[in-house]
């Protein structure tokens, strides 16, 4: 629980050249006495080696972030990244889905607001043996979509078992969890 709510974090990572994929599970648990977000994460499968004492290499990156329902945040995207002293770009897809409970008391969301842009210019990921801790952080800037938002004409194209989510200057349909 989050201030007595709810905020659950689910990302299915895939490598289409190797077939191999990544599922990350995070229930957030509320802060802790740093101000910290502290959660619980829960990550299953492969991805491909990188070699040992070498860097990934991620360029900005932007994805979209659709909201399918109240509490629901959907996302997809395809992204590369190349290792360290290689120009080999390695490509992989993310979907992500955020479930959260809303503030009953907020006012609605815009309709201009169902989707926004994230841009993330640089990311950064230690790992604390000493205190068996991993600290991430990321350089992000948030804002509405640029141009107009393709699910707002499309998401009637979408069956009732999935969520039309916006994928650069087009729409996809992917499939509801479960």
């Amino acid at each position: 629980m989050l201030l007595g709510g709810v905020l659950n974090y689910t990302s299915d990572i895939a490598f289409p050249q190797t077939g191999q994929k990544v599922q990350v599970y995070q229930n957030f648990l509320g802060l802790d006495v740093f101000s910290n977000m502290r959660a619980d994460t829960r990550v299953h499968g492969s991805a491909p080696l990188v070699p040992v004492g070498k860097a990934i290499v991620i360029n900005e990156i932007k994805m979209e972030f659709t909201r399918v329902s109240p509490g629901l945040i959907r996302s997809r995207s395809s992204h590369s990244y190349g290792v360290e002293g290689t120009s080999t770009q390695i490509p992989f897809t993310v979907e992500q889905t955020i479930e959260y409970d809303e503030c009953p008391w907020a006012s609605p969301v815009p309709p201009e607001l169902d989707t926004i842009a994230m841009k993330i210019g640089r990311n950064y990921i230690v790992y604390e043996p000493l205190q068996n801790i991993s600290r991430y952080a990321i350089s992000s800037k948030v804002s509405p979509v640029d141009g107009e938002d393709p699910c707002k004409d499309n998401k009637d194209k979408c069956g009732e078992h999935s969520s039309c989510v916006v994928e650069g200057d087009e729409f996809r349909c992917i499939c509801n969890l479960g």
